[in-house]
């Protein structure tokens, strides 16, 4: 504590009679990171005031329920004091609701509520919100797509982060999103050194390093170094990105700096139409009415093509039209 007794018994006095001010002045004496018991009194005092209306102790009842400081931990609870702060304007929460809604945690995800949240944070200029409204607006979560918003936000949390090891579970890396703006001229001129150095940091291990695996493989093909191409395909591929498993299915098909494997072909074609992607249904469907990698079988080619259609595939649409021919009265 930084007061003296006969300072905090005055302060005592003063939360007691029920002085906002002191209440969390005194629960700030109390506080503590790592005492759970001299937390129980910090919580205490935290609480009246918060009770009150005072927005920096209902965040910090937040952080006390999320963090089992002085309380059991109670992550419902906790987004109910950062809600009420965040209600009252505080950027901090602002943020930590903004980042519940968009992930999901604990509310049901929410994009727009995150968007509207973490504008108002960022609005305040604080920083880390920065990032998932980046996010909000390269991926279409909440508003419309606009990569040059996109890139001015996650840039700047990138440089607010930068040489510092301060990520923590509200915020996440952002190397994927800026290799590819870089990489395709989205929101920033392109420049590949830095969509490179990007990409090669997003694949070590961050949550996005599945589709940074994907776009450097893609890198390495334009190259026309096949046999990184493929390691790096294989990698993003084994880690369930739909787009690397067609790509390396449309390899092995063809026969594109590796001996034709259609088996091959069909288990990377089959992996990626359990998760819709149109091209592998149209190229899986291929496969069973030429009888390449798996038994010759129309009607099941037929079904493929026209789940492919669904998704829009031009080609699945002149295939079905091909095969309605073959097999009149739609008699599949």
């Amino acid at each position: 504590m930084s007061l003296n007794n006969e300072q905090i018994q005055k302060l005592i006095t003063l939360a007691e009679s029920g002085n906002i001010e002191a209440q969390v002045d005194l629960a700030w004496e109390y506080f503590s990171y790592f005492d759970f018991d001299i937390n129980i009194e910090a919580f205490k005092w935290f609480h009246m005031a918060a009770n009150s209306g005072n927005t920096e102790a209902q965040k910090m009842l937040g952080y006390m329920y999320h963090n089992g400081l002085g309380v059991t931990r109670d992550d419902v609870k906790s987004f109910k004091w950062y809600l009420s702060s965040a209600k009252l304007n505080d950027k901090e929460s602002l943020f930590i609701v903004g980042w519940h809604f968009y992930k999901g945690y604990i509310v049901k995800q929410n994009f727009d509520k995150a968007f509207e949240y973490l504008f108002l944070s960022v609005k305040q200029n604080f920083e880390p919100a920065k990032l998932y409204l980046g996010y909000c607006y390269f991926y279409g979560n909440g508003t419309k797509i606009n990569y040059a918003k996109a890139f001015k936000m996650i840039s700047e949390y990138y440089h607010f982060r930068k040489g510092t090891c301060d990520f923590d579970e509200f915020t996440d890396y952002c190397y994927y999103e800026l290799g590819y703006m870089y990489n395709y001229g989205l929101g920033v001129q392109q420049n590949l050194d830095k969509a490179w150095d990007f990409l090669c940091e997003a694949s070590d291990g961050t949550p996005n390093d599945m589709k940074a695996e994907y776009e450097i493989a893609k890198i390495y093909e334009e190259d026309n170094d096949i046999e990184n191409a493929i390691e790096h395909y294989t990698k993003s591929a084994d880690k369930g990105v739909s787009l690397a498993q067609c790509r390396l299915g449309q390899l092995y098909l063809q026969g594109i700096g590796i001996e034709p494997d259609y088996h091959k072909a069909f288990e990377w074609f089959s992996k990626a139409a359990e998760q819709k992607n149109s091209d592998a249904l149209y190229e899986l469907g291929q496969l069973y009415l030429t009888g390449k990698g798996v038994e010759k079988n129309i009607n099941t080619a037929l079904e493929l093509f026209l789940k492919s259609l669904e998704k829009g595939n031009e080609k699945a649409k002149n295939a079905v039209k091909i095969l309605f021919g073959v097999l009149p009265n739609n008699n599949a």
